[in-house]
């Protein structure tokens, strides 16, 4: 039997917070430890490399591969982000939690006007 494919919604994949979980398996010397890192969304708790893979496929969606484009443009500029990796992933936040029918980078060049 075929998996349906999940139709996510931008409130579905807000995230609510980041969760981790650690496990260890075996004893004394041959203890193994594992982290999991996740997503906690109205969807539920989800893989972070799963909420990444939705969360993009549901931009693209929308709007088109060059709305994520001037997301991670934007979020080039902020100190706090280190690399890649953490500016895909916060343009990605931005994105689900902006206003319905309101283009993020429509917001920040019109912002841009003002300050000159």
């Amino acid at each position: 039997m075929e998996e349906k494919e999940k139709s996510y919604t931008r409130a579905d994949l807000r995230v609510m917070y980041y969760a981790g979980r650690s496990t260890s398996h075996g004893y004394g010397r041959d203890k193994t430890t594992t982290y999991r890192s996740g997503v906690q969304t109205r969807a539920g708790d989800l893989e972070e490399s799963e909420w990444l893979k939705e969360a993009e496929a549901l931009v693209v969606r929308e709007n088109g591969a060059s709305e994520l484009d001037a997301l991670i443009k934007i979020t080039s500029s902020l100190a706090w982000l280190r690399n890649d990796k953490e500016r895909r992933r916060y343009a990605l936040e931005l994105y689900m939690t902006k206003p319905s029918g309101n283009q993020i980078t429509t917001v920040k060049k019109s912002t841009q006007e003002r300050e000159r």
